[in-house]
């Protein structure tokens, strides 16, 4: 059995910037759109969706090839994201009893 991994995609603005910038717009339905069927061609299921990013799961392997090692690296979005996705996170699990 492979190992998965949740991540989340952030997407770009219609001005190309970050969605998480600063008085940054929403990610256009084109783009959130555009986005799912790259990460399906990719072999990634989309978990969630919002103008905001995309959550994603797949296989650990998979996800290090195309945004490195998050243990080891920072993550990069691949060029065959490079037009829709500003970046990527992995999220932190909630600590529920500090």
């Amino acid at each position: 059995m492979h190992d998965t991994l949740r991540a989340r995609l952030i997407l770009r603005s219609p001005s190309g910037d970050s969605v998480l910038d600063e008085g940054a717009e929403p990610a256009s339905s084109e783009t959130i759109r555009n986005a799912r069927q790259l990460l399906i061609g990719l072999g990634f299921a989309v978990v969630a969706e919002d103008p905001s990013g995309i959550s994603l799961e797949g296989d650990a392997e998979r996800f290090k090839r195309l945004f490195g090692d998050p243990a080891t690296t920072p993550l990069v979005v691949p060029d065959e994201l490079a037009g829709v996705a500003a970046g990527v996170v992995i999220p932190r699990s909630p600590e529920l009893f500090p």
